[in-house]
């Protein structure tokens, strides 16, 4: 979409850098991350702000915010912000053991926005991700109660064995799961190929059709718009994260 730009963290804070000609020449090692591009990226701001050349956005939309959130993040990503900290934002995070990962998040600046009386502090309690019995493993391993789960296949997996790893042999035994899950009545947007191997090593990459369904790169084309009964999808382990389906082979 022409109006959106969608940009990890650092990326934003690095682009702002060289709008305002203030870009580092450091190693981009933990010291660059965590301390000199936050400044620069400050500096940049008030920089761009004193030039009148700060173009401002009328959503921002911080996901992932436990990795990275404190009030002087948060402060200067608001003044992105038509109406700054006023402004319409989103802040999107996991809580609990994900704020361990990087131990940034700074909870009691979190504790203080989330009773501003301009915002709507919304908690999402159910798991859209995994069967039931990966949440329930997961949840008693983090030590968590157990979240609501929405999915409703409870399956185990079943495991299918291919000697000779060659594209026939492969492309045989997929078309053989592939039609056997179609015939059960699995419709075919709801089946994803996934591979562990990089795009130009697959074999899914010279494959076009399994059980009479054409099969689609999830990277050549937009999932969303494309989703209907007469597409397989396949994509690699890494780029799948954050996705998901009812069957992956």
């Amino acid at each position: 979409k022409k109006n959106v730009i969608v940009q990890h963290f650092h990326s934003l804070l690095e682009n702002y850098c060289v709008l305002a000609d203030n870009s580092s020449t450091r190693k981009k090692d933990a010291e660059y991350y965590n301390t000199e591009l936050p400044n620069k990226f400050e500096e940049s701001l008030i920089k761009l702000i004193e030039n009148d050349n700060l173009n401002k956005f009328d959503w921002i939309f911080i996901d992932e915010a436990q990795d990275f959130l404190n009030q002087n993040t948060f402060n200067n990503l608001t003044e992105l912000l038509l109406n700054g900290t006023k402004g319409n934002f989103v802040i999107a995070l996991d809580t609990g053991p994900q704020i361990g990962v990087y131990n940034k998040l700074d909870i009691k600046f979190l504790e203080k926005l989330k009773t501003h009386t301009n915002i709507f502090n919304l908690e999402l309690n159910r798991n859209f991700r995994n069967p039931r019995n990966i949440s329930d493993r997961a949840s008693f391993l983090a030590g968590i109660n157990k979240p609501h789960v929405a999915r409703e296949i409870t399956t185990t997996p079943r495991i299918y064995e291919i000697e000779n790893e060659n594209l026939l042999t492969i492309s045989n035994k997929l078309g053989e799961v592939i039609k056997k899950l179609l015939e059960e009545g699995v419709s075919a947007s709801d089946i994803a190929i996934l591979t562990f191997k990089n795009r130009k090593d697959s074999i899914l990459s010279k494959c076009k059709f399994f059980a009479g369904k054409k099969l689609l790169d999830m990277k050549l084309c937009n999932i969303w718009e494309e989703k209907n009964n007469d597409f397989i999808f396949w994509s690699t382990v890494s780029s799948f994260k954050g996705l998901e389906n009812e069957y992956i082979i």
